[in-house]
């Protein structure tokens, strides 16, 4: 038997695909990639934003995720010191990028 490990799904995110996935505004959006940029969880995240002519032009879509997965509790102090580091792997696995499949 030989598992393969397939990675579904692209890191970088540009706001158009972020406002069709949320269903949120595009002001919105910018809105939250610019809070997730000054949160101290994700500040030794490399690449986290992608700047081109002084606009956003691509995000980090896992730390994306995850600020979005963790926004209530991120805006009160006392629960962000409570919350699991950030790991990329994990919420990748978590939204299904990772998936093991039996070669045939």
């Amino acid at each position: 038997m030989t598992v393969i490990k397939i990675i579904r799904g692209h890191p970088v995110a540009n706001i158009d695909f972020l406002v069709e996935e949320y269903k949120l505004s595009r002001l919105t959006i910018t809105r939250r990639i610019n809070e997730m940029v000054d949160s101290e969880r994700y500040k030794n995240i490399k690449r986290l934003v992608q700047i081109m002519n002084g606009r956003i032009v691509g995000v980090n879509y896992l730390a994306f995720y995850d600020f979005m997965s963790y926004y209530d509790d991120l805006k009160e102090s006392n629960l962000a010191k409570d919350l699991p580091i950030f790991d990329p792997a994990e919420v990748a696995t978590e939204i299904g990028w990772y998936k093991d499949e039996e070669a045939v």
